[in-house]
């Protein structure tokens, strides 16, 4: 018992001990300043000892949790900034600050807080419309064009600054080429290696070849001198102004000074960055490429036209910093630098858009070869002659070029041209004589054809009109066919070339081409419309012919066929243009585009028409002979019977079927046969409807009767007035 007493005692000593060592020992080392955490911290507390953290904003160079036995350790900033490139978001640049960061929307743009400094997810940087918030910010004569973080000016039509290629905001004016220029003449010097010279007294010539004297600074913007440089190509008959040597060395000094300004006018940057710079006749697409940066092969685009490069070779021996690539396509050049340039040959043609490509430091001499992928301006035919030329400088010597230049592949669309060299390039198309005659014949036929068919329409519209004795719902489906194909071919007759290529590449241009291919996409669209009403209106007589009381004025009811043969037709061209605005007009035709197969917005219609009404037409024959199986020995049954046969088979061509050997136009006996036979279509509806209908033959002849009863009338009383008493202004009777 007297032992268990001595255990507990000893016990409760020794804890009582270890209690009162502890509050003996229990003090705060956070606040002990031997034990202070360094700058940037903040000290934690602990039984046995502290440590330290560094606060929000710094982090540690050692451990997370650090003591005073951690030498070296303290707390470095944390550069938000550098960590997290993205972290203040698109359009905003990220500050670092001691602990912290701080985030500013970028020049041309507002933050949607209001808040001029904010954080990651406070506010987003949305783009400042400069042009709307001063309209006159350009000042007089010119147009502001907002951009996305900026803005461009540019003068109208017809004048250009007269600072040059760089615009200073309220000290810019635009002026005429004669203003600006003064009458001053040019003394151009030529880069042929003599010491020539050119002198002009064209204040075009001038303006264009100062443009190759222009020191580019920090004050130049790419997306600025693009704007100029491209209002030079507004109106081409300025450089059809020009000799032929003022030419070649005005669109010399025009490309190096494109190639100066993509290669001169780029920012650094420390990541792969690519940049677009469009205007309304240059495209423009640049790749920036940082030092050391690991990349083998890229491709760059510009309009339609693209280049494939191999950088391995050239970023391996790059010791000179970042690499810019630039590959511009220019709208209009291809009229100004034509075939003519190719060994003076008049049989050849440019059939791309001129296209520069450039590299840093101008490596125009290059390792691997380039690929270039140019879009035909019109589709290639199987007897021409394609040809890949670059521009080879040599002052008023210059001229296409095919050293170092290889066509690797082409179709009607596209040709893809190997260069072993840098410089400006483009695709010619050489035409044979036999090609060139055959296409002035097709030209010619077509006129002649059109022409016909438009009269023969012209006819039939005036017939369907006002002979009274015919209008029902056949004659409705005939007048709207001929109205629609007679606007159609009419349209197409006088406006399907108005590209103005060799005039001006203005705005406005555009907009009526785009305008005309739609109003045909339309017409013809309608017209096939109706040519399936056509069928089906034929079909439905066909079939009713041993019907006793079937009139032809039973079918389709008016109403009906004017939403059918209107409204689809309006409906197709409307999802068109809303899909692809940009598919109306071409560079050589105002109709449809081939691009993302915009094309078959028409050709998809036709096909389903020829195929209704190829389905009817066969099924009316089928009709037809049974019918003639089981009539008697009536002769006006059989004539009649033999007569609709006529009219089924010319109903073939009525209805569209011919429109098959559209789709055969890659030879060249289809291409004539197809426009000798689809002009057709006017003179048979003419003939089937009007000439062959014996209730319109009878309209003819009281018509003519009548126009030969008041001619023979007038003549009879003329003859019957002496002419004596013409003169004194009496009459007398006439002798019976």
């Amino acid at each position: 018992m007297q032992a268990s007493y001595r255990l507990l005692l000893l016990g409760i000593c020794i804890v009582w001990d270890q209690v009162q060592c502890s509050a003996s020992s229990g003090r705060d080392e956070c606040a002990d300043p031997v034990a202070a955490c360094p700058d940037n911290s903040t000290c934690f507390d602990t039984l046995e000892y502290f440590y330290c953290q560094c606060v929000p904003g710094y982090r540690s160079t050692g451990k997370h949790n650090f003591t005073d036995k951690d030498r070296d350790t303290f707390c470095k900033d944390i550069n938000e900034c550098e960590e997290n490139s993205n972290l203040c978001g698109q359009n905003a640049s990220c500050q670092n600050t001691p602990g912290s960061y701080s985030c500013s929307c970028n020049p041309g743009f507002m933050p949607s807080s209001g808040q001029v400094n904010f954080m990651a997810g406070q506010s987003i940087c949305t783009d400042i419309d400069e042009c709307a918030q001063t309209p006159w910010l350009c000042g007089p004569n010119a147009q502001c064009t907002n951009t996305v973080g900026s803005y461009t000016c540019s003068c109208n039509p017809g004048l250009f600054p007269n600072t040059g290629l760089q615009w200073i905001l309220n000290q810019t004016q635009c002026e005429g080429l004669t203003k600006i220029q003064d009458g001053k003449t040019c003394n151009i010097p030529i880069n042929t290696g003599t010491s020539s010279h050119l002198n002009s007294s064209s204040a075009w010539f001038c303006l264009i070849t100062n443009f190759s004297f222009t020191k580019f600074t920090s004050g130049y913007q790419v997306q600025q001198v693009a704007v100029v440089l491209s209002s030079a190509l507004n109106d081409i008959s300025l450089w059809n102004n020009l000799t032929r040597d003022e030419k070649s060395v005005a669109a010399e000094s025009y490309l190096e000074t494109v190639e100066r300004a993509v290669l001169q006018l780029t920012e650094p940057s420390d990541v792969l960055l690519r940049k677009n710079v469009r205007s309304d006749n240059l495209d423009m697409e640049l790749l920036i490429i940082p030092f050391k940066h690991n990349t083998s092969e890229e491709q760059l685009r510009a309009n339609k036209n693209t280049l494939d490069i191999k950088l391995g070779k050239l970023m391996e021996e790059n010791k000179q910093g970042q690499i810019t690539v630039g590959f511009v396509s220019y709208t209009g050049m291809e009229s100004v630098l034509d075939g003519s340039f190719y060994k003076n040959q008049s049989s050849i043609q440019l059939n791309s858009q001129v296209v520069t490509a450039t590299i840093g430091r101008n490596h125009h001499k290059l390792s691997e070869p380039v690929h270039l992928t140019f879009h035909h301006n019109e589709l290639s035919k199987t007897k021409e002659e394609v040809i890949c030329v670059y521009w080879k400088y040599k002052g008023k010597e210059s001229s296409w070029s095919t050293e170092g230049c290889t066509k690797l592949h082409s179709n009607q669309t596209h040709t893809v041209c190997s260069c072993d060299h840098l410089s400006s390039f483009a695709v010619l198309m050489a035409l044979d004589e036999s090609q060139m005659q055959e296409n002035v014949a097709l030209t010619v036929i077509n006129y002649i054809a059109v022409i016909a068919s438009l009269v023969c329409l012209s006819l039939a519209i005036f017939t369907f009109l006002f002979c009274r004795s015919i209008q029902k719902a056949n004659t409705t489906i005939h007048l709207h066919l001929s109205v629609c194909l007679f606007l159609a071919h009419f349209l197409f007759l006088v406006g399907v070339s108005r590209t103005e290529k060799k005039a001006s590449h203005c705005l406005q241009c555009r907009v009526l081409c785009a305008v005309i291919a739609g109003l045909l996409h339309y017409l013809f669209t309608a017209s096939f419309a109706w040519m399936c009403l056509e069928g089906v209106q034929l079909y439905l007589l066909v079939r009713n012919l041993k019907v006793v009381k079937y009139s032809s004025r039973q079918g389709l009811r008016r109403r009906y066929l004017l939403l059918a043969g209107y409204g689809s037709p309006a409906l197709i061209v409307a999802v068109s243009a809303g899909v692809f605005p940009g598919g109306y007009g071409t560079d050589t035709l105002c109709w449809l585009s081939h691009d993302r197969g915009f094309a078959w917005s028409f050709l998809g219609p036709v096909c389903v028409t020829i195929a209704v009404n190829t389905i009817l037409f066969i099924a009316i024959l089928c009709t037809l002979r049974s019918q003639m199986c089981g009539l008697n020995s009536d002769v006006s049954k059989v004539k009649d019977t033999r007569l609709l046969t006529f009219k089924a088979i010319a109903h073939c061509f009525i209805m569209g079927c011919s429109w098959i050997l559209g789709f055969f136009q890659g030879l060249e006996f289809f291409r004539f046969v197809f426009v000798i036979i689809n002009s057709l279509q006017g003179p048979f509806i003419f003939l089937v409807h009007c000439v062959l209908n014996q209730q319109v033959r009878m309209e003819y002849r009281k018509w003519f009767g009548r126009i030969y009863k008041q001619k023979d009338s007038s003549e009879l009383t003329s003859s019957a007035v002496p002419k004596g008493n013409l003169r004194d202004g009496t009459t007398t009777e006439t002798e019976q």
